[in-house]
C-alpha cells in the first residue's frame, strides 16, 4: 500500500492541519468521547499504538519545544473521527480510492440534459397546438334563411364562419351545394368559380368573425325537400392537418301553385288513332313568369295533331304573368303508335319553367305521366333510311336512301291504297337543302311541296295503283317495298351558313279501304335526322428520296364550312423505323409525335366559321432504315370533333399512307 493511503500517514497529516491553525477556537482540555465497553476498543483495532508516530521528534538537531497538547488523548480523538454512529470501525484494507473524471462526467451529464430538451421541445411542437393553442369546438359555421319558401321568391341566405380562439386559421376555402332549384344572384363576397359556390377565404384571424350573404332565386320541386350544405375547411396555423366544419338547412315551398295530369286510352292498337289531353292547374293564378308544357312521348308514338299547335321545340307556353292569366289550361295530342312488338308505352308531360336571369336555362317544377297497353296490328308498314330504323346524324352532301316495306298481314283484301312518304327538311329563300332534282325512283312518284315555315319546306311522294299496279289490290300476305334515294345538298348547291333548322323528319303514310270500304290509314315509324357540320378530312402526301433516305411530306387537311367545331383530335399511327418532323408550325391547336407510342396527334379546341375554313397541317416523315415487308407508313387517321350546333359528336376515318 502506497505511504499516501496508510492510515497513519493521514493521521499525522490531520495533526499537521490541527497544528497549523493558531487561531483555532480552544476546546476544553480532557474533553474526550467516552468509549462505550461494548464498542470495539482501538487495541482490538488493526490500527498501530498512537505512541510510535513520534510526532515530537525533530528532523534536525535543533532545540526541543515542548508541545502544549501533549496531554491530549489522540488515541480517543482519533477514534471518534473513524468510528460510525454504531462505534464500529471500518476494515482500512477495504478502502479503495478511485480515480475520477471530471470531464467525462460533465459532457454525459450535458448529452442527458440536451437529449432532455430536445424531447420536451417536439412534444411541445405536436402535441401542444392540439390540447393548449386549438379547438375544433371554437370554430363555428353557420347559415340562417327561409326554411319555408314561396316559388319563383327572391330568398336571401347568411353563411357566417368565426374563430373564437388565439389561433390563426389558414387556407380556409368555402364551398356551398345549393338546394336543387335555386338560382344563384349575387352574393357580398364574389365567387372563385363560375358555378358561384366557392370562396378563398385565405386567413381567419384569432377571434375574427365574417358573414357572406348570398340571393337568389328558389324553384323547387313540389315534391322534394331539398337542403343548402356550407363546408368550410380550413387549416390551423403551425399545424399538420385540415379541419372542415359543416353547417345544413332544410328548405321547402310552403304551397306548390301548379298541378299537372295527362290522361289517355288504357288500351291501344298499332296503327290507330289515340287521344291524350294534358291539364295544367294554376292555383290561386300565382304569377311566376314563363313555363312550358312538355309533352314526353314513346319513341313509337307519331304525333298527327295537336292543340293549340307545338312550338318548334314540341311545348305548350304559358305565360302566368299576364293580366289573361288562368286558373286552368288544357291541351291536347292525337296520333298514333307505329306497329311493334312493344307491349307498353308511357306517355309524359315535364312542367318547366325559364329562369329570370338567363331566358335559356330552365328547370323542370313538375313531372307526370300515363300507361297504355298495346297490341300489334296485322298490317305493317316500316321506313328506314341508310338501314337504320330509328334516328340519327348525317353530313351536308351525304346521300340518304329512304326504303318503305308494307305487308298486309290480315284475311281480308285492301283496295286502292296509297302510298306517301313525308320529308321535312331545312330551308332558306324557300329552297329544300334537300337536293330534289338529283332524286332516283324507281317508281317515279309524285313530288309535290309546301313551305310550311320560313325555316322548314316539306315534300311529298305519292304512289297510287298508276304507279305500283299492286296498290289497286292487296291481298292477304302480299308485300310492297319502295326505295327513294335522295342526297343533302352540300356547300357547292346551298348557303349552308342561311340554314337556321338542322333537322330532317321523315314519315310514311298508306291510306286504303278495307272489306267494308271504310277508308283506313296506317303510318310508319318516324325518323330524325341531324344535320351536322360538313367536316372533311383528307390526306394529301409525297414521296422523295434523298441522301438522307426515303422522305414523305404529308399533310392533314381540314375543311369546315357549316356549324363551328370544338374538340377536335385526329390521331394516327406511324410505322417502322421512321423520324417525324412538323414543318413550321401548327395553324391551330398543338400537333405533337410521341416516340415511344410512335402516334401522332393534332388537337385544336376550336375551329370557328370564318373566311378561312381550311386548316392543313404539314409534316415530314424520313425512313432511314426500310424494310422490304413494310407496305404502310402512316395508319388510318382518327377523327372526332363536337359540333356546336347540334352538340353531337362528329366522328371520320381518313386514309392511310402506303409505301
Amino acid at each position: 500500500m502506497p505511504i499516501e493511503s496508510s492510515p497513519e500517514f493521514k493521521t499525522k497529516k490531520i495533526f499537521q492541519k490541527t497544528m497549523a491553525k493558531p487561531t483555532a477556537k480552544k476546546k476544553r482540555v480532557g474533553a474526550v468521547k467516552k468509549i462505550s465497553p461494548a464498542k470495539k476498543s482501538v487495541k482490538n483495532s488493526k490500527l498501530p499504538p498512537i505512541d510510535s508516530l513520534d510526532i515530537n521528534e525533530p528532523t534536525t538537531k535543533e532545540p526541543v519545544i515542548k508541545s502544549p497538547i501533549k496531554n491530549l488523548n489522540f488515541e480517543k480523538q482519533l477514534t471518534s473521527i473513524y468510528e460510525d454512529n454504531s462505534g464500529n470501525m471500518p476494515n482500512m484494507k477495504r478502502i479503495k480510492v478511485k480515480k475520477e473524471r471530471p470531464m467525462l462526467k460533465f459532457f454525459s451529464g450535458l448529452i442527458i440534459i440536451v437529449g432532455l430538451l430536445a424531447a420536451v421541445a417536439w412534444a411541445g411542437f405536436f402535441i401542444l397546438p392540439n390540447t393548449a393553442n386549438f379547438s375544433e369546438d371554437k370554430v363555428s359555421l353557420q347559415i340562417k334563411g327561409p326554411a319555408q319558401i314561396t316559388l319563383g321568391a327572391t330568398t336571401t341566405y347568411a353563411i357566417t364562419y368565426e374563430n373564437n380562439q388565439a389561433t390563426q386559421l389558414e387556407n380556409a376555402v368555402l364551398n356551398i351545394t345549393y338546394p336543387k332549384g335555386f338560382l344563384f344572384v349575387s352574393s357580398s363576397l364574389k365567387a372563385k368559380n363560375i358555378g358561384h359556390n366557392e370562396w378563398d377565404i385565405g386567413i381567419i384571424k384569432p377571434n375574427e368573425k365574417k358573414t357572406i350573404t348570398i340571393i337568389g332565386f328558389t324553384y323547387q320541386n313540389e315534391k322534394e325537400a331539398e337542403s343548402w350544405r356550407v363546408f368550410l375547411t380550413y387549416q390551423p396555423q403551425k399545424y399538420n392537418y385540415k379541419a372542415q366544419k359543416i353547417a345544413t338547412l332544410s328548405v321547402k315551398l310552403t304551397e306548390f301553385p301548379f298541378g299537372l295530369t295527362v290522361t289517355g286510352p288504357k288500351e291501344a292498337q298499332a296503327n290507330s288513332d289515340v287521344e291524350y289531353t294534358y291539364k295544367l292547374e294554376n292555383k290561386n293564378k300565382a304569377k311566376v313568369g314563363l313555363v312550358y308544357v312538355k309533352p314526353t312521348l314513346d319513341k313509337n308514338f307519331y304525333i298527327s295533331t295537336s292543340s293549340p299547335t307545338l312550338d318548334k321545340n314540341g311545348r305548350w307556353p304559358v305565360d302566368t304573368s299576364t293580366t289573361t292569366a288562368k286558373n286552368s289550361y288544357s291541351f291536347t295530342i292525337k296520333g298514333r303508335y307505329a306497329n311493334t312488338t312493344q307491349k307498353q308505352a308511357d306517355m309524359g308531360a315535364d312542367l318547366i319553367i325559364v329562369l329570370p336571369s338567363d331566358q335559356s336555362q330552365t328547370y323542370i317544377l313538375a313531372q307526370t305521366k300515363t300507361s297504355t297497353n298495346l297490341s300489334a296490328d296485322s298490317l305493317t308498314l316500316s321506313l328506314n333510311i341508310n338501314d337504320k330504323s330509328a334516328d340519327f346524324s348525317a353530313q351536308p352532301g351525304d346521300a340518304l336512301v329512304f326504303k318503305l316495306s308494307f305487308k298486309n298481314g290480315s284475311i281480308e283484301e285492301l283496295k286502292n291504297a296509297q302510298l306517301e312518304l313525308k320529308i321535312d327538311a331545312p330551308s332558306a329563300d324557300n329552297r329544300s337543302v334537300m337536293d330534289w332534282s338529283n332524286i332516283t325512283d324507281k317508281y317515279d312518284g309524285d313530288i309535290t311541296g309546301a313551305q310550311l315555315s320560313s325555316d322548314i319546306r316539306r315534300g311529298n311522294i305519292n304512289w297510287d295503283k298508276n304507279k305500283i299496279t299492286k296498290l289497286s289490290e292487296l291481298i292477304p300476305n302480299d308485300t310492297v317495298e319502295i326505295q327513294v334515294n335522295l342526297p343533302i345538298r352540300d356547300i357547292s348547291q346551298f348557303d349552308l351558313t342561311k340554314l337556321k333548322n338542322y333537322l330532317i323528319e321523315a314519315s310514311a303514310t298508306l291510306t286504303y279501304q278495307n272489306s267494308a270500304r271504310e277508308t283506313k290509314s296506317l303510318v310508319s315509324n318516324p325518323i330524325k335526322i341531324t344535320i351536322n357540320s360538313d367536316l372533311e378530312f383528307e390526306t394529301r402526301a409525297t414521296k422523295s428520296t434523298t441522301t438522307n433516305g426515303q422522305t414523305h411530306s404529308i399533310q392533314w387537311v381540314l375543311t369546315n364550312n357549316f356549324h363551328e367545331l370544338k374538340d377536335i383530335k385526329l390521331t394516327a399511327d406511324l410505322y417502322g423505323q421512321a423520324d417525324w418532323k412538323l414543318n413550321g408550325i401548327a395553324p391551330a391547336g398543338l400537333a405533337s409525335f410521341n416516340s415511344s407510342t410512335k402516334k401522332i396527334t393534332w388537337t385544336i379546341d376550336k375551329m370557328p366559321l370564318t373566311t378561312v375554313n381550311v386548316l392543313a397541317l404539314p409534316f415530314t416523315v424520313t425512313i432511314q432504315n426500310p424494310n422490304p415487308s413494310q407496305e404502310t407508313l402512316v395508319s388510318k387517321v382518327s377523327l372526332q370533333a363536337q359540333d356546336t350546333v347540334t352538340g353531337q359528336t362528329i366522328q371520320l376515318t381518313g386514309e392511310e399512307i402506303k409505301l
